[in-house]
């Protein structure tokens, strides 16, 4: 990294950030789309492990513990992001090959990181609380005693936060 960012957005596994900054965070604060603080029904299933802390639980982990800046924005709260057929319809017609790749998807379309996205820029109203996370070996994030407080997102305006970031993929560069 040649420029120092002003805050860093974690939307896959948190792999990489391990990877650049372990043993210690840079003071940038992060804000991460990942984990599951209750189970949450997402994609006709009950979720108790969210994909991005689930395939590296370790970095997940570090995260976490780094003490560092760090917002998550978990999948009980982005789960909420899911678009409706306008605007699904809406953004077809921007996004190239979208309307392809959603033929026979059996599910709706779900805004998990624009809403961390914005919550990044202070674009949605969001509430949040600090708590002290652990994640398990399998990903299944908890509280955790010993460990520094996080930011937690633990609710967020959706219609508000789903409409702007329809708004903004659709409006013209």
């Amino acid at each position: 990294m040649t420029a120092a960012p002003e805050v860093v957005v974690a939307i896959g596994p948190f792999t990489n950030l391990h990877r650049w900054w372990a043993p210690r965070m840079p003071p940038v604060p992060v804000v991460a789309m990942g984990g599951a603080l209750a189970p949450v029904t997402h994609r006709g299933e009950e979720r108790t492990v969210e994909t991005n802390v689930g395939l590296d639980p370790e970095a997940a982990s570090w995260l976490f513990g780094s003490g560092g800046a760090v917002t998550l924005v978990p999948l009980d709260v982005t789960a909420a992001m899911v678009v409706s057929a306008d605007e699904q319809a809406r953004l077809s017609a921007v996004v190239p090959g979208l309307r392809a790749a959603l033929d026979g998807w059996p599910h709706a379309l779900c805004l998990h990181d624009p809403l961390a996205v914005l919550v990044a820029l202070g674009d949605v109203a969001a509430t949040k609380t600090a708590r002290r996370l652990s994640v398990s070996p399998d990903g299944i994030v908890s509280d955790g005693d010993g460990f520094p407080s996080v930011t937690v997102v633990i609710d967020a305006d959706i219609e508000g936060a789903r409409t702007r970031a329809v708004e903004v993929s659709t409006a013209p560069m």
